[in-house]
C-alpha cells in the first residue's frame, strides 16, 4: 500500500505537467447599448473617448486600446501582442452596413465594417500569458439592414482547459453599435476560446467583431511605499 501512496502523486504530477496550467475563469460583466451611433457621428464611438463606456477596464474610455479585430474582410484589426490569431465564421457582409469610428482617425469621418452571420463565430488563440484580467469586448449590431431580434453570446475555453460564459439575452434593434463584455483571468500560453451565438430570436446572428483592454497594474500605496523605505532603513542600520 504504501508504494501505491508514493505513486499516486509521481503520476498526478506528470499529469499535470503533461496537461499544463489550471483553467482560465471567464465572467459575463455586462451589455451596453448604442455605443456607437447610427448615423456618422463624428463626436461619438468605440474608440471616441468622449463617448462614456460602461465596462471600460483600464479608464481610458476607449475599447478596444490593446487591440480589436472587426468580422468579415472588413481590414479592421489590430491584433495585441499577446493574440496569435482570431479567426471568424459564418457568413459574411463587408458592405458598409454599419459605421464605426476609424480607429486611426477616431474623431474623423466613420467608416463601414463587416460582420458574420448566421453560425457566426470566433476562435481567439493566445500566444503568451496574460497576468492581469482581459476585458474581451463584443462589438454587434453593426448592421441595421438585417431583420432585427434577440440572440445570446457564449465565450468558452477550447483548448488549456475548460471554462464558460454566457450573456443573458442581447437585443438587435439596428440603433448603433452594442457592446458585450466577458472577463478572463489566468489566461496562458496556447490557450485557445471561441465566441459563439445562439439565436433566440432572430433568423441571422451577428458579431461585428472583438475588442481587447487589460486592467491596469495597481500602483503601490504611498503606505506601502513608506513601509518599504522603513524595512530599508532598518536593513542599512543592521549592516552598519
Amino acid at each position: 500500500m504504501k508504494s501505491i501512496n508514493t505513486v499516486f502523486p509521481l503520476a498526478t504530477l506528470a499529469m499535470a505537467a503533461f496537461t499544463g496550467s489550471a483553467s482560465a475563469a471567464i465572467t459575463y460583466v455586462g451589455n451596453q447599448y448604442n455605443v456607437e451611433a447610427l448615423t456618422d457621428d463624428q463626436s461619438t464611438g468605440w474608440r471616441n473617448a468622449a463617448t462614456a463606456k460602461s465596462f471600460d477596464i483600464d479608464g481610458d474610455n476607449i475599447i478596444g486600446t490593446d487591440g480589436y479585430d472587426f468580422a468579415g474582410a472588413s481590414g479592421v484589426a489590430s491584433l495585441p501582442s499577446y493574440v496569435t490569431s482570431v479567426a471568424g465564421s459564418g457568413g459574411h457582409n463587408d458592405q458598409n452596413k454599419g459605421l464605426i469610428d476609424d480607429p486611426t482617425n477616431p474623431s474623423g469621418p466613420d467608416i463601414g465594417t463587416g460582420w458574420n452571420g448566421n453560425g457566426a463565430s470566433h476562435t481567439i488563440i493566445f500566444g503568451s500569458a496574460v497576468t492581469e484580467t482581459l476585458r474581451l469586448s463584443v462589438l454587434y449590431d453593426g448592421n441595421w439592414s438585417l431583420a432585427h431580434g434577440t440572440q445570446t453570446f457564449t465565450l468558452t475555453q477550447t483548448f488549456g482547459g475548460s471554462d464558460s460564459a454566457t450573456t443573458p439575452t442581447v437585443t438587435l434593434a439596428g440603433d448603433g453599435l452594442d457592446v458585450a463584455s466577458f472577463d478572463i483571468t489566468g489566461i496562458q500560453s496556447g490557450d485557445t476560446f471561441q465566441l459563439t451565438t445562439t439565436a433566440v430570436a432572430i433568423s441571422w446572428r451577428q458579431i461585428s467583431g472583438v475588442a481587447f483592454d487589460v486592467a491596469p497594474i495597481p500602483e503601490p500605496s504611498t503606505t506601502a511605499l513608506l513601509g518599504l523605505g522603513g524595512l530599508a532603513l532598518i536593513l542599512r542600520r543592521r549592516k552598519g
